[in-house]
């Protein structure tokens, strides 16, 4: 887990500055070009530990990176998260309550950073760990700085 919260941390601190672009992350070297993210101070390589996967998405029009990874072995277990009013809670159930909602979820944890909030803090969402939904993590991101 350490190892994943030092490789998201490290990734915030090397983005600096516009290009819509996302890139599942496998275990192993996964490179980021500038020219797939026009944000990106320069290319970066991301080298994910055996088992570890994730997303990184950049969007211009909100001017933020985001990444969200998860490890394949790492705890899947059911927990109390907090929701905001619009945020999705499982599939097409959405928190409608003005106050926010707190539900049940079951599933991976999904550290996650973007350039907006400059913090690594793991999302709940319920899911288990796959390229796809981490990359659903990062477009939540994106999605919720946009509002």
């Amino acid at each position: 887990m350490k190892t994943i919260q030092l490789m998201v941390a490290g990734l915030v601190g090397l983005m600096a500055s516009a290009t819509v672009s996302a890139e599942a992350l496998n275990s192993g070297n996964n490179d980021y070009l500038m020219s797939e993210c026009t944000l990106l101070a320069n290319d970066i390589k991301l080298i994910l530990s055996g088992g570890v996967q994730g997303d990184i998405a950049c969007d211009t029009d909100v001017n933020v990176v985001a990444v969200s990874v998860c490890h394949t072995a790492g705890l899947a277990t059911s927990r109390s998260t907090a929701f905001k009013k619009g945020d999705v809670i499982s599939g097409t159930t959405t928190c409608d309550v003005d106050e926010g909602c707190v539900e049940t979820v079951t599933g991976s944890a999904f550290p996650s950073a973007s350039t907006a909030n400059g913090t690594v803090a793991s999302r709940y969402p319920g899911n288990d760990c796959t390229t796809d939904n981490a990359a659903t993590e990062t477009a939540a991101i994106i999605s919720a700085l946009s509002e």
